[in-house]
Protein backbone atom coordinates (compact mmCIF):
# COMPACT_ATOMS: atom_id res chain seq x y z
CA UNK A 1 0.00 0.00 0.00
CA UNK A 2 2.86 2.36 0.82
CA UNK A 3 4.42 1.79 -2.60
CA UNK A 4 1.08 2.51 -4.31
CA UNK A 5 0.75 5.74 -2.36
CA UNK A 6 4.34 6.71 -3.20
CA UNK A 7 3.77 5.98 -6.90
CA UNK A 8 0.47 7.90 -6.95
CA UNK A 9 -1.62 4.82 -7.76
CA UNK A 10 -5.32 5.13 -6.99
CA UNK A 11 -6.55 2.34 -4.72
CA UNK A 12 -9.92 3.81 -3.77
CA UNK A 13 -11.78 1.16 -5.79
CA UNK A 14 -10.39 -1.53 -3.46
CA UNK A 15 -12.41 -0.17 -0.53
CA UNK A 16 -16.13 0.29 0.02
CA UNK A 17 -17.31 3.84 -0.57
CA UNK A 18 -20.71 3.38 1.09
CA UNK A 19 -22.26 2.00 4.26
CA UNK A 20 -24.87 -0.74 4.31
CA UNK A 21 -27.39 0.00 7.04
CA UNK A 22 -27.64 -2.12 10.19
CA UNK A 23 -27.59 -5.84 9.52
CA UNK A 24 -28.52 -5.57 5.86
CA UNK A 25 -27.35 -8.50 3.80
CA UNK A 26 -26.07 -7.46 0.34
CA UNK A 27 -27.76 -10.34 -1.53
CA UNK A 28 -31.27 -10.03 -0.14
CA UNK A 29 -32.83 -11.12 3.11
CA UNK A 30 -30.40 -13.07 5.32
CA UNK A 31 -33.23 -14.88 7.13
CA UNK A 32 -32.82 -18.61 6.72
CA UNK A 33 -29.24 -18.28 5.52
CA UNK A 34 -27.53 -20.31 8.21
CA UNK A 35 -24.20 -20.18 6.40
CA UNK A 36 -23.82 -16.47 7.21
CA UNK A 37 -21.42 -16.23 10.19
CA UNK A 38 -23.01 -15.05 13.45
CA UNK A 39 -20.54 -12.20 13.76
CA UNK A 40 -21.05 -11.03 10.17
CA UNK A 41 -21.59 -7.32 9.78
CA UNK A 42 -22.23 -5.41 6.59
CA UNK A 43 -19.28 -3.53 5.13
CA UNK A 44 -18.80 0.05 6.15
CA UNK A 45 -17.19 2.85 4.21
CA UNK A 46 -13.42 2.28 4.10
CA UNK A 47 -13.56 -1.49 4.66
CA UNK A 48 -11.52 -3.52 2.14
CA UNK A 49 -13.52 -5.29 -0.58
CA UNK A 50 -11.14 -8.25 -0.68
CA UNK A 51 -9.42 -10.59 1.75
CA UNK A 52 -5.72 -9.86 2.43
CA UNK A 53 -4.31 -12.28 -0.16
CA UNK A 54 -6.33 -10.91 -3.06
CA UNK A 55 -5.75 -7.35 -1.87
CA UNK A 56 -1.99 -8.02 -1.94
CA UNK A 57 -2.33 -9.39 -5.48
CA UNK A 58 -4.22 -6.30 -6.64
CA UNK A 59 -1.66 -3.94 -5.12
CA UNK A 60 1.28 -5.95 -6.46
CA UNK A 61 -0.12 -5.98 -10.00
CA UNK A 62 -0.77 -2.23 -9.95
CA UNK A 63 2.79 -1.56 -8.79
CA UNK A 64 4.23 -3.91 -11.42
CA UNK A 65 2.17 -2.20 -14.12
CA UNK A 66 3.43 1.18 -12.91
CA UNK A 67 7.05 0.00 -12.98
CA UNK A 68 6.82 -1.49 -16.48
CA UNK A 69 5.02 1.62 -17.75
CA UNK A 70 7.83 3.84 -16.46
CA UNK A 71 10.36 1.52 -18.11
CA UNK A 72 8.45 1.80 -21.42
CA UNK A 73 8.44 5.59 -21.18
CA UNK A 74 12.18 5.62 -20.49
CA UNK A 75 12.81 3.47 -23.57
CA UNK A 76 10.47 5.54 -25.73
CA UNK A 77 7.97 2.72 -26.30
CA UNK A 78 4.45 4.02 -26.98
CA UNK A 79 1.90 2.28 -24.75
CA UNK A 80 -0.85 4.89 -24.89
CA UNK A 81 -3.13 2.49 -26.76
CA UNK A 82 -2.79 -0.03 -23.92
CA UNK A 83 -3.30 2.35 -20.99
CA UNK A 84 -6.84 3.38 -21.86
CA UNK A 85 -9.64 3.78 -19.32
CA UNK A 86 -11.51 0.59 -18.41
CA UNK A 87 -14.78 2.31 -19.36
CA UNK A 88 -15.48 5.30 -21.59
CA UNK A 89 -17.45 8.39 -20.61
CA UNK A 90 -20.72 6.60 -21.52
CA UNK A 91 -19.94 3.64 -19.25
CA UNK A 92 -19.15 1.25 -22.11
CA UNK A 93 -16.38 -1.29 -21.53
CA UNK A 94 -13.04 -0.72 -23.23
CA UNK A 95 -11.34 -3.02 -25.71
CA UNK A 96 -11.44 -6.54 -24.19
CA UNK A 97 -7.80 -7.01 -25.22
CA UNK A 98 -6.83 -4.67 -22.37
CA UNK A 99 -9.68 -5.05 -19.89
CA UNK A 100 -7.46 -6.02 -16.93
CA UNK A 101 -4.22 -4.81 -15.45
CA UNK A 102 -2.72 -8.25 -16.03
CA UNK A 103 -3.41 -8.09 -19.78
CA UNK A 104 -1.97 -4.58 -19.94
CA UNK A 105 1.14 -5.67 -18.03
CA UNK A 106 1.75 -8.62 -20.38
CA UNK A 107 1.28 -6.47 -23.51
CA UNK A 108 3.69 -3.78 -22.31
CA UNK A 109 6.28 -6.44 -21.41
CA UNK A 110 5.91 -7.90 -24.94
CA UNK A 111 6.58 -4.49 -26.44
CA UNK A 112 9.65 -4.11 -24.28
CA UNK A 113 10.91 -7.52 -25.38
CA UNK A 114 10.81 -8.92 -21.87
Amino acid sequence: MEKCTKNGIDTSDLYYDFDLPGDAYPFGDAEGMDWVPDDWKPPKKGDPKFLPTRMLGQLTMRNQLYDVTIKAQEQGVDVSDVLIPFVDEDGNACDPKYDSNQKRYVEIRKRLGM
